[in-house]
């Protein structure tokens, strides 16, 4: 849009140029009043033409389309954030103002239509950023507190980057009416013009209009440097939004990251739980499982007990017999001298010691197969026990039992060797005492 307004100017030298050359070549340095109002004519046509016409509406078409790429720069940037993250999204509606673009549409090429109404734009803008500002920020992830933190930080520095936007747009809107002012100020000079073909003043309006002239390429100069301030900052800014956008970037990959870290750990923990759930199910089967065993093994020495009891019976029993066996035998040894009277009865007291002997032998036998039938009932237990060695790692009191009772059985094993033996000393002295009662004389 600069070089319309180069040539321009450079049309605008020429002509008068032009003009001077042809008033010093007239005879008497003074142009005729239909050369001059030709002149003057032509040279406001130029001037109207190409300075306002091009220069003007150019530079406001093309800040009008700046003005439009940040403006749906803003609107892209803000809904990556409001993508980004998803747990607010579920708190607000989506707001009208949010979702309103904001359009500045380009004016025609026309001086009398620049009627352009630049505070509507701004309250829109102004309005969106708190809108955006006031949305609810309540629920956020537990787990990833410094992705959200960092957010924050890039949200603060997208609404400051915002605001300086907005107040960017109210300086081209400000540049705009200045540049209003300076078509009400052109118009005026075109009134002035008509004036002065009016007074036909030949001399003294080429200066003026030069002056005018002058006056107007360096207000547009400086509007110029205005306008290349205003874009170096427009630049400045969507290099500023470029790194935002990086930055959110790099955010968003770190949050999926993030993400996919927390619902790993939350399968390990659904794992580990179901896994101790598991082993304390295990556990407690265990448990039950030990406690029916030890009942069984109770009452399996209980009746190994009771067993044991009447076992003593007989042979506390046994040993009664034995000492009235002993006494007896010396009674016989005491009455050998009387056993000529007392052959009968000692006949008798013999077929009765036979028949005790049997009873003997037969109870004998009973406390043998008893004892056998402990053995094995306790060789099955050991085997039992050495087949549950690692459940029975903290019950050995059993075993210890087992061996008191192994202990218990040699000793009454050795008191039945001991009866036995005694039973076969009165055998023999029975039968000692048969053959000196056969020796005896009838």
């Amino acid at each position: 849009p600069r070089l319309p307004r180069a040539g321009a100017r450079e049309r605008v030298r020429g002509f008068l140029t032009q003009t001077r050359v042809r008033s010093a070549q007239s005879p008497g340095g003074s142009l005729p009043s239909d050369d001059l109002g030709e002149m003057e004519s032509s040279s406001s046509d130029y001037y109207n033409k190409d300075n306002e016409e091009e220069s003007l509406l150019a530079n406001v078409a093309s800040l009008r389309h700046e003005l439009k790429i940040t403006e749906w720069s803003l609107q892209s940037l803000g809904e990556e954030l409001s993508s980004v993250s998803p747990s607010e999204n579920s708190h607000y509606a989506p707001n009208p103002s949010r979702s309103e673009k904001l359009i500045l549409d380009v004016q025609p090429s026309h001086p009398g239509l620049l009627n352009y109404s630049p505070y509507e734009n701004v309250c829109k803008i102004s309005g969106s950023s708190t809108d955006f500002q006031k949305k609810p920020r309540d629920k956020m992830f537990s787990s990833c507190t410094p992705v959200d933190e960092e957010i924050k930080s890039l949200r603060e520095k997208l609404n400051k980057l915002r605001q300086q936007n907005a107040c960017l747009v109210t300086q081209n809107h400000s540049l705009m009416t200045k540049f209003e002012s300076i078509h009400f100020e052109l118009t005026q000079s075109r009134a002035k013009v008509s004036m002065l073909e009016s007074a036909q003043q030949q001399a003294a309006s080429v200066p003026i209009l030069e002056e005018q002239i002058i006056n107007l390429e360096a207000e547009v100069s400086a509007q110029d440097k205005v306008l290349r301030e205003a874009e170096n900052k427009l630049e400045q800014s969507q290099k500023m939004v470029i790194e935002k956008e990086q930055s959110l970037q790099e955010s968003k990959e770190e949050c999926i990251k993030l993400k996919v870290d927390l619902l790993e750990q939350t399968k390990q923990g659904k794992r580990a739980e179901r896994q101790r759930n598991e082993a304390l199910y295990n556990a407690e089967e265990l448990s039950k499982a030990f406690q029916q065993y030890k009942k069984k093994v109770a009452e399996k020495l209980e009746k190994v007990q009771a067993e044991e009891e009447i076992l003593e019976r007989n042979l506390t029993n046994c040993e009664k017999e034995n000492k009235r066996l002993q006494e007896r035998c010396g009674l016989y040894k005491s009455e050998l001298e009387i056993l000529k009277e007392k052959l009968r009865q000692l006949k008798e007291e013999n077929n009765n010691g036979k028949e005790k002997l049997r009873i003997m032998a037969v109870k004998n036998s009973e406390v043998m197969a008893q004892l056998t039938e402990s053995r094995q009932s306790i060789l099955k237990l050991e085997s039992e026990l050495e087949n549950k060695d690692e459940i029975l790692r903290d019950k050995f009191s059993l075993m210890n039992e087992n061996r008191e009772l192994k202990v218990r059985v040699a000793a009454q094993n050795e008191q039945l060797d001991l009866c036995q033996q005694e039973i076969e000393s009165s055998r023999v002295e029975l039968r000692s005492l048969e053959k000196i009662i056969s020796q005896l004389p009838n």
